[in-house]
């Protein structure tokens, strides 16, 4: 309520052309009036955490004030509650507390109204109220040991099916799950969206089966369908040197297609599988499965004028390592488009170029370096790394394949290994040189490993599989 006495107010222009006020009132005694001088809660807001906020009154009229009701309000319409607020003395303050709320994700207001039923006679209503906005930020993810993975022989002759029902790694215990591959081709055999299902159909199904974790890979690349070609615009680049040709990541045909399949797959075999499907790598990065797209020195040309050509459905770009920066950096966020906040999604090493004439002195490394630091500050916990290249003695502390799995372990829900193809079948007994690697594995922080057949099915490493995945579990969750 307003002060309701009458009130004269005097003016005095004095020489020095400064101005006095005085305000006089009569008939009713000074008023009180209350403002919320402070509204504040802890820092560092995570989803799920209970909340309490603290709001601070002062009277700053001129007589004491009498009790009243203090609200705490969120997002405008939400009432979190009503507090009893005592008289507050001319010039005191006080302070008062909101019922605790559970925070949510995203950016909210909340407000502390003072005297919100009008209790108390004030000089002005317009300073009752004072608003925050605060962020609540999500919950960290735990961060844990995922397991010792097969790599079966990629399904890719159509006169040999490698059926998924009689791969022996479903019956090691060792091995608590398998990476699925089929070559682009022939899921999709004769146009975009005819996909021929029956490979992993029967993938996931022995999965489940078996008690086993499971996830699924597109081999592209080379292993691009002919009629992708035929589309309009469609990119190929001819690496003469590498004998091979393959699609580039930053073709938005290619885009467009890869798209449409990663929401095929997410409808077909997500809701039934999803307790199973624990990671999933980002497809058609490179010319396989790894990120390497040009491998010798000779085909760099080619690549460059690629990227730079204005015959197809991009702008040119500068040059081959920006075209295919921008490329993985739109497959990743189509990939996140799909499956963030389901399944985890993965980039793989091996620099995409190797060493480039026209950037002396750049490391081929660097173009990873810029695409794993996209994904790690865009999508956090849900992007994760794998690295080729772990052998008995390598990699080393301070190489790329090294520290990018050892930071990426330390942020994320996945960072592990690919093993050497078929590292051990000489290997003595005990397994000297895959216990070599295990422990490198061990000394990064490795979540998951993956092993090739003739490594995975060898008798002789059970007890070094055993081994490596207990001390994985005991590394925690951080």
């Amino acid at each position: 309520m307003k002060y309701d006495g009458t009130a004269t107010c005097t003016i005095t222009n004095n020489a020095d052309g400064s101005v006095d006020v005085v305000t006089e009132f009569k008939g009713l005694p000074p008023p009180p009036n209350l403002v919320v001088v402070d509204l504040a809660s802890e820092n560092g807001l995570v989803e799920g955490e209970p909340v309490i906020f603290t709001a601070t009154l002062q009277n700053t009229g001129a007589s004491d004030a009498g009790k009243s009701t203090t609200r705490f309000r969120l997002d405008t319409d939400t009432i979190l509650n009503d507090v009893d607020t005592p008289p507050v003395p001319a010039g005191e303050t006080v302070v008062v507390t909101s019922a605790q709320w559970t925070a949510v994700v995203g950016v909210h207001t909340v407000q502390a109204i003072a005297d919100v039923f009008n209790d108390i006679t004030e000089t002005t209503e317009d300073d009752n109220i004072r608003g925050i906005e605060i962020v609540v930020a999500e919950a960290p993810m735990p961060i844990k040991a995922i397991g010792l993975f097969a790599l079966p022989p990629a399904f890719k002759d159509a006169n040999k099916y490698n059926d998924p029902l009689t791969e022996i790694a479903n019956t090691i215990p060792e091995l608590q799950g398998s990476l699925w591959r089929e070559h682009w081709y022939l899921l999709e055999k004769s146009g975009p969206g005819d996909y021929q299902w029956k490979y992993y159909d029967a993938a996931f199904q022995v999965s489940r089966q078996y008690n086993k974790l499971a996830t699924v890979e597109i081999v592209g690349g080379q292993t691009a369908p002919a009629w992708f070609y035929a589309l309009p615009n469609a990119a190929k680049l001819v690496c003469t040197r590498g004998g091979y040709e393959t699609t580039v990541p930053w073709d938005p045909v290619l885009q467009s297609c890869i798209h449409n399949t990663m929401i095929s797959f997410r409808d077909r075999y997500y809701e039934t599988y999803k307790d199973l499907w624990r990671y999933v790598k980002i497809w058609q990065v490179g010319k396989a499965s790894e990120s390497n797209l040009v491998q010798y020195v000779e085909d760099l040309p080619a690549a460059h004028a690629l990227a730079q050509s204005s015959a197809y459905s991009w702008s040119p770009y500068v040059d081959a390592h920006i075209a295919w920066q921008t490329g993985v950096e739109t497959l990743m966020d189509m990939t996140a488009d799909v499956f963030n906040k389901k399944i985890p999604f993965w980039l793989v090493t091996l620099p995409p170029f190797p060493d480039d004439p026209a950037f002396p002195g750049r490391p081929p490394t660097d173009d990873l370096q810029v695409v794993f630091d996209y994904g790690r500050s865009k999508y956090g916990w849900w992007f994760g790394t794998r690295s080729d290249s772990l052998y008995e003695n390598s990699p080393k502390a301070g190489t790329f394949p090294y520290e990018i799995v050892k930071s990426g372990a330390l942020l994320s829900s996945n960072a592990g290994y690919q093993m050497g193809n078929k590292m051990t079948p000489n290997d003595p007994s005990p397994p000297a040189k895959l216990q070599s690697a295990m422990n490198i594995a061990l000394e990064v922080g490795a979540h998951s490993i993956e092993f090739f057949k003739g490594d995975y099915d060898n008798p002789l490493n059970t007890p070094v599989f055993i081994d490596t995945w207990n001390k994985m579990q005991l590394q925690g969750t951080k």
